[in-house]
């Protein structure tokens, strides 16, 4: 999984010095978890959090697997894990993410673009 992100979808500042903008992974996976500090009254980020602060605002995990080139089968030409790998090995193999947003007020579900370089 990712490590938190230093912005919030929701707004365009940034919460540390850094100007540049959010990875795509991190976008695709906001909000699809509960903040296990919202839940014990310690949240400190409030609109900024990046996990939901209540069902209504979960959204659904991208189902992230063959979005990402396989490091090892493009450096090697092989991989250990083979056909069970769940990264892509090879161009033709990459499939777009689905992003399935949950909620009473979601919008339909958009694709988004895939994203290359996990080792599998």
């Amino acid at each position: 999984i990712f490590p938190r992100p230093f912005y919030s979808p929701i707004s365009t500042e940034a919460s540390t010095s850094m100007s540049r903008a959010p990875p795509v992974e991190v976008v695709m996976l906001c909000k699809t978890k509960m903040c296990k500090y919202f839940a014990k009254g310690r949240c400190k980020r409030g609109q900024a959090c990046t996990w939901a602060h209540g069902e209504e605002e979960l959204m659904a995990r991208p189902d992230l697997f063959r979005t990402q080139l396989c490091v090892d089968f493009a450096a090697v030409g092989k991989c250990q894990s083979g056909g069970q790998c769940r990264f892509a090995h090879g161009s033709d193999m990459l499939r777009p993410v689905a992003v399935q947003p949950r909620g009473p007020h979601a919008p339909p579900a958009v694709a988004a673009p895939a994203v290359g370089g996990r080792s599998g």
